[in-house]
């Protein structure tokens, strides 16, 4: 009997604790990984790597013997990642103009495959489309891997596509350049049946999965330059006391400086879990309008009494809130290189 009353009574206290709080969503601009100079309002976009001509790009492994599949180049592999690459900057809408050049520029292997484009080029290039910068392709590698396992009464099959592209982009001014980057990934399909053939049905032919892979890894480069947006989730202390439920319902009707009135006055005024409580749901709601100084400030005093606290039954609640204050940390840092890139978080 007491072990069945232990456990009603931790099962009503984690009922309790789930149906305190919600789940709200917002959009936030995360910074690009490299950031672009605000002079740089135009791009062209240049195929400056020599020909990938290898004939063992396509590679089969069945049941750990591996052969070539096939010795087809996929040719047209570079100008796909660049179309893919104009449309996603288009798209995007960062830079003013995005052109494309679609001479290629090094026809002859050179004694360094990835060498620079001289001033001379950069100055050229730039003067030709009355552009600010220049953002070569300057190598890639590319290829295909098809493993195949064949089992009493299934196969199992996946196709890979992976490769790299080594990218650069020049100032126009200054003719350095201002971005190197090795981008890596691969991309997969997965398929099983009866026999060998089954397994394949869904998969795309080689130069399908190809194409497929140099428009992926453009669209994926723009992300390297571009800010984006992201859509995070948060946990919104909306039950408790009867100023938490007011303050639920002032949030139902967009009136967020309200419902932080409330939740101020229980920071004040209210037991230690109600306090900690509180101020995570202001941090919160200010971290949703791009106040990142007042949110951090908030979540501080979150954590400052949930560690107070010291009661093992909200241990997680406090390590949520630690985390969550460290990574507003991380988020101030995040909004200093956005106004850099765009001119604002």
């Amino acid at each position: 009997m007491m072990k069945y009353t232990l456990s009603l009574i931790l099962a009503v206290l984690l009922v309790a604790c789930s149906s305190t709080s919600s789940i709200i969503s917002y959009e936030i601009l995360r910074p690009a990984k490299y950031t672009v100079p605000p002079e740089v309002k135009s791009v062209v976009l240049i195929n400056n790597s020599y020909p990938y001509e290898r004939k063992d790009i396509h590679i089969a492994n069945i049941d750990g013997q591996s052969q070539v599949l096939d010795t087809s180049l996929f040719v047209g592999y570079p100008d796909s990642v660049l179309v893919s690459l104009r449309h996603s900057l288009l798209y995007k809408n960062f830079f003013d103009t995005v052109y494309y050049d679609t001479i290629h520029y090094k026809k002859v292997l050179p004694s360094n495959p990835i060498e620079k484009l001289s001033e001379e080029q950069i100055k050229n290039i730039c003067g030709k489309y009355n552009a600010d910068a220049v953002l070569a392709l300057e190598a890639y590698v590319y290829g295909t891997k098809l493993e195949l396992e064949n089992h009493p009464e299934i196969c199992f099959s996946t196709l890979g596509v992976y490769g790299f592209n080594y990218w650069r982009m020049y100032d126009g001014y200054t003719y350095e350049s201002i971005i190197s980057e090795m981008q890596k990934d691969t991309i997969y399909w997965y398929g099983d049946g009866y026999n060998m053939d089954v397994s394949l049905i869904g998969f795309p032919t080689l130069e399908k999965a190809n194409t497929e892979f140099a428009f992926y890894m453009g669209d994926e480069f723009s992300g390297m330059m571009v800010p984006e947006w992201e859509r995070i989730e948060r946990n919104l202390f909306i039950k408790g006391n009867s100023y938490f439920v007011e303050a639920n319902e002032w949030l139902g009707k967009n009136n967020t400086d309200e419902a932080r009135k409330l939740w101020g006055y229980i920071y004040e005024k209210g037991k230690e879990l109600e306090k900690a409580r509180a101020a995570h749901n202001i941090a919160v709601t200010l971290e949703r309008e791009g106040d990142i100084n007042n949110a951090l400030i908030w979540a501080f005093k979150s954590y400052e009494v949930y560690k107070r606290m010291m009661n093992s039954l909200y241990k997680e609640e406090s390590e949520d809130a630690k985390n969550y204050y460290v990574y507003l940390t991380h988020r101030k840092n995040e909004i200093i290189r956005l106004d850099e890139q765009v001119g604002g978080g």
